[in-house]
């Protein structure tokens, strides 16, 4: 049950949104994985990617089909533009920003080194 939602134009997911071009990002074995309700160290964290469109209201189409779809995550990477996150309270949707930007962070400096996510 989401009770907040968190709409973030965070630089670190426009960054992986555009360097991963499929509609999923996934990653595992990273701490703050953990930082996402449900998830632990062995599970691989996807998040859905959708396109971004130039409103809003042209994007909540993409995210309720991509709703739909059963993701564990409780986010959703709009790319080229930002992510929404969300949870049963403010900490915890709080909590899940957080995780997530350093989960970026990480892989985009993963990337840079060339090792693999």
């Amino acid at each position: 049950e989401a009770n907040t939602i968190f709409h973030l134009h965070n630089t670190n997911a426009v960054l992986v949104s555009m360097l991963y071009p499929g509609d999923v990002f996934s990653v595992k074995h990273l701490q703050m994985v953990k930082g996402m309700s449900g998830f632990g160290w062995d599970d691989t964290l996807e998040i859905p990617i959708v396109e971004n469109r130039a409103t809003e209201d042209g994007i909540s189409e993409l995210i309720l089909e991509t709703l739909n779809k059963g993701f564990k995550a409780d986010c959703i990477l709009i790319r080229r533009h930002g992510l929404y996150t969300w949870g049963s309270s403010w900490k915890q949707a709080k909590i899940h920003a957080e995780s997530l930007d350093w989960i970026f962070k990480v892989v985009l400096e993963m990337k840079k080194l060339g090792v693999e996510s």
